[in-house]
């Protein structure tokens, strides 16, 4: 019982190292809304480089609604 411990235990910890070990993937560069799609405020979106970043223009009516949304999903 305790070798089949100590076995679990020792494959476990290869995982681990084997996955802190790996490289990591190269980013790249894809459309916003690829990943996303904007639900409300579509005019205060300004796309950057190729659709790639985005700027977004906060005033008081969607700035405050956005911090409601972030202080509800906390």
């Amino acid at each position: 019982m305790n070798s089949s411990l100590w076995n679990c235990l020792i494959l476990l910890s290869s995982f681990v190292y084997a996955s802190f070990a790996a490289n990591p993937r190269t980013p790249i560069d894809v459309p916003f809304g690829r990943n996303y799609v904007p639900t409300w405020a579509y005019d205060h979106i300004k796309y950057l480089n190729g659709g790639s970043e985005i700027l977004l223009n906060l005033d008081k009516s969607t700035g405050m609604l956005l911090s409601f949304l972030i202080q509800e999903m906390l």
